[in-house]
């Protein structure tokens, strides 16, 4: 089954919230949101192996089932790259599997067993058309932790007011709502091959705000076409048309930058 992407992905969050506009131009061009290349298939290949290690150390697939996976990922990963990557993704996986397992050993330490552990997991932040998958979800007893793995070598990347954060950490507080309370979330970005690991700690209270006084306006400014162009270094980076967009162009030329 080909895999469903949402129109309002978190991913692309800071560009539509801010830059209501786009869609419209990216729709009148018939240009694709995203295009798959080379290091988007390598990062997805490195979370399916996270996702294999994560599950096998948990204990949620034998040992059987962990080894006829991996057999697959250095096949495809052969198909991919030439080579055997496995080895090398194990190792950049085990910084994500430390940060779990340590959220959890404080958990046990504290004597507070409650906790629960999700891989992998599609989360719907209470705004419509907008879903998206969190690479992991820790809740613990009054604390909800969501880790988003970044495979690549790119620059390092903030938690702190990261927009595709926030929409998960809402979708992760609409998952628990019906029978957990938190008092904080805390988003957390890994990226193995800058060896960083970063992470900002914020309120529930002030995410459900920021849906409520920033992201449904924009969203209904995008269904009621009245949306404005707002170009940014953050909203235009992953633009699929920033090299058309005139509004960009206009604020290249009249010196603002970006």
């Amino acid at each position: 089954m080909p895999e469903v992407h949402a129109k309002l992905s978190p991913s692309s969050g800071e560009r539509w919230i801010n830059c209501t506009k786009s869609f419209e131009l990216i729709d009148s061009l018939n240009i694709p949101e995203s295009e798959a290349g080379l290091a988007a298939e390598e990062g997805t290949l490195a979370h399916s192996v996270l996702e294999n290690e994560c599950l096998y150390r948990l204990g949620r697939i034998s040992l059987v089932e962990y080894k006829s996976e991996r057999s697959e990922l250095v096949r495809a990963g052969r198909d991919l790259l030439g080579y055997n990557p496995y080895n090398e993704m194990q190792e950049y996986a085990q910084q994500q599997i430390d940060v779990i397992f340590d959220l959890t050993r404080k958990q046990f330490l504290s004597h507070k067993h409650e906790g629960v552990i999700w891989l992998e997991t599609r989360v719907f932040p209470g705004i419509e058309g907008c879903f998206g998958t969190a690479d992991a979800i820790v809740a613990l007893e009054d604390e909800l932790h969501v880790i988003d793995y970044k495979y690549g070598r790119g620059v390092p990347v903030s938690p702190v007011e990261n927009t595709q954060l926030k929409l998960y950490g809402l979708g992760a507080l609409e998952a628990f709502k019906a029978f957990w309370n938190f008092n904080t979330v805390t988003l957390h970005i890994i990226q193995p091959r800058l060896a960083s690991h970063r992470q900002w700690e914020t309120l529930p209270e002030k995410l459900v705000q920021w849906r409520e006084d920033v992201v449904k306006p924009a969203v209904e400014e995008i269904n009621t076409g009245t949306g404005k162009f707002a170009p940014s270094e953050g909203a235009c980076r992953w633009c699929p048309v920033k090299a058309l967009c005139t509004a960009r162009a206009q604020k290249i030329w009249e010196g603002i930058g970006l």
